[in-house]
This record gives structure tokens, sequence and C-alpha cells, in this order.
């Protein structure tokens, strides 16, 4: 599943509860292709729409910006 990630002033925090290693490539690539200034290395522990699949075993991350 993929959802929109927009927004003016755009921060999204490492979400704690992800798969880690999804984690580790997304925030990876995104240092990589220089907008790390959106993707901040701090985490943060979010109720969303990803912890379903996380409970039924599929790997997911959850990108957010809750600002």
């Amino acid at each position: 599943m993929v959802d929109m990630v927009a927004d003016a002033h755009l921060d999204i925090h490492r979400e704690t509860q992800s798969t880690s290693w999804l984690n580790n490539i997304v925030f990876s690539q995104a240092n990589r292709l220089r907008f790390s200034r959106y993707f901040l290395k701090n985490g943060r522990s979010v109720q969303d729409d990803h912890i379903p699949f996380l409970e039924h075993g599929v790997p997911a991350t959850d990108l957010i910006d809750l600002n």
C-alpha cells in the first residue's frame, strides 16, 4: 500500500514501529537523493494504518508528517 505524503514544511520522522530494514532503505535513499532535510533521524511512534500490516507480518513503514 502506498499513500501520498505532502506538506509545505515536510518533516518525516523515523517511525519506530515500522519494519527497521525497510525504514533503513527509505532513509538511506532519501539521503542519497539529498532529501535528508525532510527525513529526520529522530524516532517517533505513530499509531497509523501501517499497524495492521505489521500485525500480519507484512513489512511496512509509515512516512508521515505529524506537524
